[in-house]
């Protein structure tokens, strides 16, 4: 389905708007459940739209086959060497971001929707709402975005706190309750997985729990058979828990007994974590597979059964993530299992004991403190070694160089070279360093149509607003001096040297001035 360009302040996809990208070279829609929803772009510069494509416009792309066409808001291009052009956008729903919910405080799902929309600060174009209700507290303590109180990387937010999955289609927000949808389709090796990661990963699950507490002061041990968390037989691994934080005096087998049921519902450590990523072979396009009555619907949210022919076994687990492929009409991938999950649970396993909140809080701060202190000066010094910053009253000082960004694409119009004394605008209050890379084009040594990354050649400035000179490695060497101020970058006239000696210039050597010698072609800075 070919990717269609719209006007920035489009809100419904109605027609064919500035154009399809019928000549785009890839289009690939990435919708995490609950998490990212983004689209990737690459296109060609000399495309027939390639002017037309500019931050804020929208791209239009279905998230698969079988879900209606959404919008993608252009955040980000980037204009490589190569000559393709690559566009980074946000679903529209991402708009939410620009829109301030005030403090509430609500006991159902329903009055927490009402609460939020009647608390929006500022237009806000979308409906918010939500096909199932249930109890629970939800609070907004101080104002944040709406996107955030909807779907925030914390727990503290209304799909967390109402075990709800949010669906966005257009304008629309609706949260549905997670509930389980199983169409039939089967994930298995020698079928359409061809993945052997999973196999050791299932090793890892806890069959059993062997639940103990005991009292060194008191010289005192209780403890209880293995109690069963898995229906798995091919294998035992039991794992130890530690109740002795948990009870001040020695707990009843009982006590001890429900205690270890709680942790094993609570963690689920007994339930076989499936996270892999696969290639899924959509079989209802193969001929062989026709009327096989294997389906061939399959969306984020749907369950799916996993095959583990070694230990005899199979697990079911939810579609998380798809990247689907918007040009050939397939998924490219699936996310099958939740990672963060395998994440909680991975903690769980390497934990020797369970600790309380508060020996957990207590550990935390004891951490902290250690990479914290204040110097003579007054300034607040973070961490230590290469991996340290400090606060200053004047801002942050970091040690090392880090966090890479382009600032400023020249590439368009560096073969064209750049006059002397020319002052280039940018913001660089928040960087320490900037990269600058530089091209030659004079008398034809580079045909600017075949730059690569091998013929630009770089310089490391300081933003301190002092003079660096630029040098380009050549037949005679060509030269360019520059400043970085927090303001921007004043780059000086470029020219070539009267001298083949690179290292060791002597002094007082002719100058010629040329546009063309030793041009800025791009800037990264670096915290």
């Amino acid at each position: 389905m070919t990717p269609i360009l719209h006007e920035a302040d489009v809100t419904s996809i109605g027609n064919y708007g500035l154009g399809a990208l019928k000549d785009a070279l890839s289009c690939t829609v990435s919708c995490e459940e609950n998490g990212a929803y983004d689209l990737t772009l690459i296109y060609p510069m000399t495309g027939l739209h390639a002017e037309l494509l500019a931050e804020r416009r929208l791209i239009s792309a279905a998230p698969s086959r079988y879900e209606n066409r959404q919008l993608f808001r252009i955040y980000r291009m980037t204009r490589p060497i190569d000559g393709k052009i690559q566009a980074y956008a946000h679903h529209i729903s991402y708009d939410l971001n620009n829109c301030i919910v005030k403090p509430f405080t609500a006991a159902s799902l329903s009055e927490a929707i009402t609460k939020l929309k009647a608390g929006i600060v500022g237009d806000c174009p979308f409906d918010i709402s939500a096909n199932y209700d249930t109890a629970g507290t939800f609070s907004v303590s101080k104002p944040m975005t709406v996107r955030a109180a909807l779907l925030s990387n914390n727990s503290d937010n209304l799909a967390s706190t109402y075990d709800g999955v949010w669906t966005f289609d257009g304008l629309s927000c609706v949260l549905r309750k997670k509930e389980t949808v199983d169409r039939g389709v089967k994930i298995a090796y020698g079928l359409n997985l061809l993945n052997v990661t999973q196999e050791k990963n299932i090793e890892d699950v806890y069959t059993h729990v062997y639940p103990f507490w005991m009292s060194t002061e008191k010289n005192k041990y209780y403890d209880l058979e293995p109690i069963a968390a898995s229906s798995i037989t091919g294998y035992r691994k039991i794992y130890p828990l530690d109740l002795t934080s948990y009870y001040q005096k020695a707990p009843s087998d009982a006590s001890m007994k429900k205690t270890a049921d709680e942790f094993i519902q609570k963690n689920e450590i007994g339930k076989i974590s499936v996270s892999l990523t696969v290639s899924y072979v959509q079989l209802e396009k193969c001929v062989e597979y026709t009327g096989s009555g294997q389906s061939g619907i399959i969306l984020r949210g749907d369950t799916v059964e996993v095959r583990y022919l070694r230990l005899g076994v199979s697990a079911t687990a939810r579609i998380t993530k798809t990247d689907y492929n918007a040009l050939l009409e397939r998924y490219d991938s699936l996310q099958v299992g939740d990672a963060k999950e395998r994440l909680a649970r991975t903690t769980i396993r390497e934990r020797s004991r369970v600790t309380t909140t508060n020996d957990r809080a207590v550990d935390a701060s004891r951490v902290a403190t250690d990479y914290i202190e204040e110097s003579e000066t007054g300034s607040i010094n973070f961490g230590v070694g290469d991996h340290s910053y400090i606060i200053n009253p004047d801002g942050l000082e970091f040690r090392g160089v880090r966090n890479s960004s382009v600032i400023w694409d020249n590439s368009a119009n560096a073969p064209g070279g750049l006059d002397g004394n020319v002052f280039v605008p940018l913001d660089l209050a928040s960087y320490s360093v900037v990269a600058v890379g530089f091209i030659d084009n004079l008398g034809s040594i580079f045909d600017s149509s075949v730059i690569d990354n091998n013929s630009i050649q770089w310089a490391i400035a300081p933003v301190n607003g002092k003079s660096v000179r630029a040098t380009y490695t050549w037949d005679y060497p060509r030269i360019r001096e520059f400043s970085v101020s927090k303001t921007g970058i004043q780059f000086g006239p470029g020219g070539w040297l009267e001298s083949k000696k690179i290292n060791n210039i002597p002094v007082g050597v002719t100058m010629n001035k040329n546009k063309k010698c030793c041009i800025p072609y791009i800037v990264m800075g670096f915290l």
